[in-house]
C-alpha cells in the first residue's frame, strides 16, 4: 500500500508507515502528516495542528463532564498496551 504523499516518502518506502515526520515551525516537536495543519509545498517544515489552534485562538476545550469522562476511558485502557 503506498503510502500518501508519495514524495514524502523515504526511499523504498512503499510499505505502511515507512514516512517521514515533519517538523512544527513553532513549536519545533516532530509530527505526522495527520496532525499537520499547514505545511511547505516542499521539504518537512509544517505548523502542527495544536500550535495552528493555538495561535490563531481557534482552540476547543472539553467541558468538565466530557473530560472526567475522557479521563476514566484513558485510565481504563492504560494497562492494555
Amino acid at each position: 500500500m503506498k503510502v500518501w504523499p508519495g514524495f514524502w516518502n523515504l526511499p523504498g518506502g512503499d510499505e505502511v508507515g515507512a514516512y517521514m515526520l515533519f517538523r512544527c515551525v513553532v513549536c519545533h516537536f516532530e509530527v505526522q502528516f495527520d496532525d499537520v495543519e499547514i505545511h511547505a509545498t516542499r521539504g518537512p517544515n509544517c505548523v502542527c495542528v495544536r500550535c495552528f489552534h493555538r495561535e490563531t485562538n481557534s482552540e476547543k476545550t472539553l467541558d468538565k463532564r466530557s473530560r472526567e469522562e475522557w479521563e476514566r476511558f484513558v485510565n481504563a485502557i492504560e494497562g492494555t498496551y
